[in-house]
């Protein structure tokens, strides 16, 4: 993704809007996922190859892409959380947590 243009875009609508946008597309990908994985019986494998998942993914991933280079301040927060966020899971992991 070029950075230009996503900061381009991120600007030209501003950070509410923006906001609002990505709350839309993680709204359609939850239900591409539900809608999918409904078509395929569970069948997560199958189900992550549709069309309309990769594209609402897409969408989402497009839209954290505008937050991160528009807000970089905001985004170092995010991948701070997302580390610890790693960090538990495999703690969970390590100790027997789902199982």
């Amino acid at each position: 993704m070029k950075i230009d243009n996503l900061l381009f875009i991120f600007n030209n609508f501003g950070i509410a809007k923006q906001l609002d946008k990505l709350h839309e597309e993680c709204g359609e990908l939850s239900e591409a996922i539900t809608i999918s994985m409904q078509a395929y019986q569970g069948d997560a494998d199958k189900a992550i190859q549709t069309p309309a998942i990769i594209s609402e993914m897409a969408d989402v991933a497009v839209m954290l892409a505008q937050f991160k280079f528009a807000e970089p301040h905001i985004w170092e927060q995010v991948e701070a959380e997302a580390e610890a966020k790693i960090d538990r899971t495999l703690d969970r992991i390590k100790s027997g947590y789902y199982e």
